[in-house]
């Protein structure tokens, strides 16, 4: 178990899709395992896809926010292999959201407030839930992550061409050769 360094915007790992994971052994526990302790070192992490630490599986973990007494705190990460999703809910709403692998941008992006998601956990039982709220909306955003999709895609255009610029920075910063 070791905390990976993460892949920043501008390093076409993110940009490409994930491989489902057809059998759960020792490299993709550890994977799962340099996922939760990664997470788990930025306080402010709330969700983490595979891709993000270089590797291109379908895994992802999210820390479920919990608000007890006006104070927010975070669930253990749970671990989704191989996700889909289903069911989106008619609604939507419009939050702002942010990405390890982007910081310091955070974005309004629509997204349905509900959402079905069949997985795999960690000894490979399968399990289905139905998530709502700021969860349905993590496990959306990672999974958008495994398909090389990026909130920034999903933003306006006329926010797009606002933050070009801190998106250039964060590419030069993070990825200098590229």
């Amino acid at each position: 178990m070791s905390v990976r360094s993460l892949i920043f915007f501008g390093n076409p790992i993110l940009r490409q899709k994930a491989k489902p994971v057809q059998k759960i052994d020792d490299n993709i526990k550890r994977i799962i395992d340099d996922l939760i302790v990664t997470l788990k070192s930025y306080s402010n992490g709330v969700g983490l896809a595979a891709n993000q630490i270089g590797e291109l599986y379908r895994v992802v973990v999210i820390r479920e926010l919990i608000e007890e007494d006006e104070k927010v705190s975070l669930a253990e990460p749970e671990v989704f292999i191989n996700p889909e999703l289903s069911e989106p809910s008619i609604e939507k709403e419009t939050m702002s959201e942010g990405c390890l692998s982007i910081p310091g941008i955070y974005e309004d992006v629509s997204r349905p407030v509900s959402i079905t998601v069949t997985a795999l956990d960690v000894n490979g039982n399968q399990f289905t839930k139905k998530l709502q709220g700021y969860t349905a909306r993590e496990i959306m955003h990672e999974k958008d992550h495994l398909d090389g999709v990026l909130f920034v895609d999903r933003i306006s255009l006329d926010d797009k061409k606002i933050i070009k610029p801190l998106l250039h920075k964060i590419k030069k910063k993070y990825n200098p050769s590229k």
